[in-house]
C-alpha cells in the first residue's frame, strides 16, 4: 500500500492534471475543473508518524483546547506498518 501511495504522489508531483477528475469530485460539485487550482495540493509520500511531529500536533491541540486526555506518543500512535 505505502508503495502504490508513493507512486500515486510521484504521478501528481509530475502532473496533477489527470487527476483533476477524482478531486472535484470529492469536493460535491462545489468546484468546477476550471476553479481547481493545483498549486494548493499537499501531498508527500507515507513516512512513518515521529515523535516530533506528534509532539508538534499535540501542543497545537493543548492550544486550541482539542486535546484528548491521557494523550501520549506511546499511547496514540502506532508505527508497526514500518517495521
Amino acid at each position: 500500500m505505502f508503495s502504490a501511495q508513493a507512486r500515486a504522489v510521484e504521478l501528481i508531483e509530475k502532473d496533477p492534471t489527470p487527476f483533476v477528475h477524482y478531486f472535484i469530485r470529492e469536493t460535491g460539485g462545489l468546484l468546477k475543473p476550471e476553479e481547481f487550482q493545483t498549486w494548493r495540493l499537499l501531498h508527500a509520500a507515507p513516512q512513518p508518524y515521529t515523535h516530533e511531529r506528534w509532539e508538534d500536533t499535540y501542543n497545537w491541540t493543548v492550544k486550541w483546547n482539542m486535546t484528548v486526555p491521557g494523550a501520549t506518543y506511546q499511547n496514540t500512535v502506532d508505527n508497526r506498518a514500518w517495521q
